[in-house]
Parts: structure tokens; sequence; C-alpha cells
């Protein structure tokens, strides 16, 4: 027994139709609300201490890590970055410093077409070692 019928065989005639007629207006609504909104990409947050690049790829990409690498010695906003070494950022996969949308990313992952967004975790600066006081 469907809900309608359900409806039309407990409840008395005149509420019953009133229901069934407000059920099928919201069924409209959100119809026409879901065509005439737009839906807007999601962002996802920037964790703290970290730098996002923004992958705009026009078709997918098999590995996660050459599109990366690329990336970051193309752009100019972060000079340690533009200047890491293949050890160096092997390491950020390895040490799980590389997220994408709060997971930790994986080298060998395959990239949609469309916007990704990546942020790599950035170290905390090593403190100068303290000098002993001499006697």
């Amino acid at each position: 027994m469907g809900l309608a019928s359900w409806i039309a065989t407990y409840w008395p005639g005149a509420l019953a139709w009133k229901v069934l007629g407000l059920a099928a207006e919201l069924r409209r609504q959100n119809a026409t609300a879901s065509k005439e909104l737009p839906i807007e990409d999601f962002i996802p947050p920037q964790p703290a201490k970290s730098f996002r690049v923004v992958l705009e790829l026009k078709r997918s990409e098999k590995r996660l890590d050459t599109v990366l690498l690329a990336a970051l010695k193309a752009q100019d906003e972060n000079l340690d970055l533009r200047q890491i070494s293949r050890v160096q950022f092997k390491d950020l996969f390895k040490n799980k410093r590389i997220q994408i949308k709060g997971q930790n990313a994986i080298p060998t992952s395959g990239l949609a077409k469309g916007t990704t967004y990546v942020d790599i975790l950035l170290a905390k600066k090593a403190a100068a070692p303290k000098k002993k006081a001499t006697e």
C-alpha cells in the first residue's frame, strides 16, 4: 500500500486530499528550485600553515605527483616549493604533508578533469640549537 492510498484510506476525505496536495506542491517546488539554483563548486577550507595549489585540468591525469611537481615548479608564490628536489617532494608524500580535501594524498592517485585543490602542509621552522653555557 502506497502512502497516498494509506492516507486516503485512514484519514478523513478533505484532510487526506489537503495533505496529498501539499505533498505534491512541495515536490513541484523542490523540482523547480533545483533547476533554478546554480550548483556552486565546493571549495574545501584550507588548513592552517599550508600552501594551496589549484590544479585546473582539461583532461584526467594518471598520477598526481607528476602534475603537482610541474605545478609547483611553475608557481611564483612560494620559492621554497618552487625549488624543491624530487627527494624532498617524495618526502612530503611520505610524511603525509600533501592533502586533497583533508585526506592524505597518494602519489599514484589519478586526477579527474576539472579543478582540484591540493594543500601542502608547511613544516615548522626548526629552532636554532641552544648554546651551552661555558664554565
